[in-house]
Order: structure tokens, then C-alpha cells, then sequence
């Protein structure tokens, strides 16, 4: 699952830089930036995809208790947090995730979302343009296996 609005201003931010004069203060301004966007995009792209199965059960005041009992764990990105998602969607139990992605590397992921806490909430980031690029793709590779975990056939 792409994060298409993620992906575009990273895409535009590596060609702004790349026109420009290496300026470290700017770029670390830009990934701050990105890394809000990014959280915001994922945490976006994780109910749309529950909404989606919950969309499936037919009695439409179960399927809305259900969300809303469960909303606010939905607002959580950490890979632990989306572990505990798709335990209650009886996927499995333990790291689920790093069992379906074959020993990807998810470290930068990690790092993004360690990384966002600190924009928001103490002192900034060092995270690089480069290794937020890397967090890019982990989420969208984390994002496609919670989608295909979910589905009412797998």
C-alpha cells in the first residue's frame, strides 16, 4: 500500500535538495516535516484498512460498536500496536508481522516512529532523508502484509 502523499513530498524534498547547496539545518527541517506526515499517513492507512474488513460484518450496529470500541487503538503505529490489531483479528500471536515480511529489515520503521515522538514531543531528529526514504518502504511493505492478513480468506 503506497502512502501517496508521503511518497510525493519526499519525492519533491530529494529534488529540492538535490538543486540546491547541501544544507544540513534544511534537510533536518524537511524529514521533521516528513516524519509527521508519514505517522499521520500511516495511522490513516491502518483504519482505512480495518474499516474495510469491518465493513464485511453484515449487522451494521455490531460492525460500528466494534470500531468504536476499538478507535482509539487504531491511532497507534508502533509495530507492537499493530501486532495487538491483528491478534484480535485472530492472525496469530507473537511478532506476526516480522513473520510475514521474510526477515525484512524493519529497523528504519523503528526509527521513524522514534523519530516522530521527537519532533513532536522533545527536541527534533538527526534522521537522515536517506533513512527516512528506508522507513518509506518498511511501511508500505508493514502496510500491505496488515492488508493481506485482514483479508476475510487468508
Amino acid at each position: 500500500m503506497r502512502l501517496s502523499r508521503t511518497s510525493f513530498a519526499f519525492d519533491e524534498i530529494k529534488l529540492f535538495l538535490q538543486g540546491s547547496e547541501n544544507n544540513p539545518l534544511v534537510e533536518n527541517c524537511l524529514v521533521q516535516y516528513l516524519l509527521v506526515a508519514f505517522y499521520s499517513e500511516v495511522e490513516e492507512r491502518v483504519k482505512e484498512i480495518i474499516l474495510a474488513r469491518i465493513a464485511n460484518i453484515q449487522d451494521r450496529k455490531v460492525a460500528a460498536f466494534v470500531f468504536k470500541s476499538n478507535e482509539g487503538m487504531l491511532k497507534r503505529v508502533k509495530k507492537s500496536e499493530i501486532n495487538e490489531v491483528l491478534q484480535k483479528f485472530d492472525c496469530g500471536e507473537g511478532d506476526i508481522i516480522s513473520g510475514l515480511v521474510g526477515g525484512m529489515n524493519l529497523q528504519p520503521y523503528f526509527d521513524a516512529i522514534t523519530n516522530r515522538h521527537l519532533v513532536t514531543h522533545q527536541s527534533g531528529t538527526t534522521m537522515t532523508l536517506n533513512r527516512f526514504g528506508e522507513a518509506l518502504s518498511c511501511a508500505e511493505t508493514i502496510l500491505d502484509t496488515v492488508e493481506i492478513a485482514l483479508r476475510p480468506d487468508a
